[in-house]
């Protein structure tokens, strides 16, 4: 019987949360102090760059708890049904963005974790699709008749409120201009497994607490 694998495919979790007080989460956002970056690209100036909030472990202020706790939710769903790792995996790092009119980001990844999530706040059309591009070494440059998960080099998605996406952390991706008059609000953050990774007998074995 033919069969067509994605094997060794990257994959992606996308799901839209509407049981949040959306005004709630975006009255303390507004509370927090949002500046630029300051990562940024050659040809980009600096106030064109989405805003991101100084501190960078917002879950863990008692305000946002109940939107952590949504969160692990939904990853642990996604781990238990799709992924059947062993292992528990734990929020590191988290920040709120902030993209007004004109504004975008840089590409760029994520580093000293595995998952790495975006919950969006609020959005409207035009106010700044997601793409993700997949920078592994292409031997040839093909023409397509059509493109689809096995032969596209990038994917782009347009956010709304709700909108959450779990991603691999290597994923170069990169929030596109702003072209609408709202400020895009979202908030990104990263996971690791924690627990024991490897075997005992391994010599890559190691234990991760937090």
């Amino acid at each position: 019987m033919r069969e067509v694998l994605g094997l060794f495919s990257k994959t992606f979790y996308i799901n839209v949360i509407n049981n949040l007080d959306f005004k709630s989460i975006l009255d303390n956002v507004n509370k927090l102090d949002i500046k630029n970056s300051g990562v940024l690209d050659n040809n980009l100036n600096v106030d064109n760059i989405s805003a991101m909030s100084k501190d960078r472990f917002v879950l863990n202020k008692p305000e946002f708890s109940n939107l952590k706790n949504v969160i692990m939710q939904e990853f642990n769903s996604f781990n238990k049904e799709y992924l059947m790792y062993e292992n528990e995996f734990k929020i590191t790092t988290s920040w709120f963005t902030k993209t007004k009119t004109g504004q975008q980001s840089n590409p760029h990844s994520h580093r000293n974790c595995m998952f790495s999530g975006i919950f969006y706040i609020q959005t409207t059309y035009n106010s700044g699709d997601i793409v993700f591009n997949d920078l592994t070494d292409k031997r040839f440059l093909l023409r397509t008749k059509k493109y689809n998960i096995h032969n596209s080099e990038q994917f782009t998605f347009r956010p709304k409120n709700g909108m959450i996406i779990f991603f691999p952390s290597e994923i170069t991706h990169q929030i596109l201009k702003n072209n609408s008059d709202i400020d895009r609000v979202s908030l990104a953050f990263n996971l690791i497994p924690t627990g024991d990774l490897g075997y005992n007998n391994s010599d890559s074995f190691v234990n991760i607490k937090i």
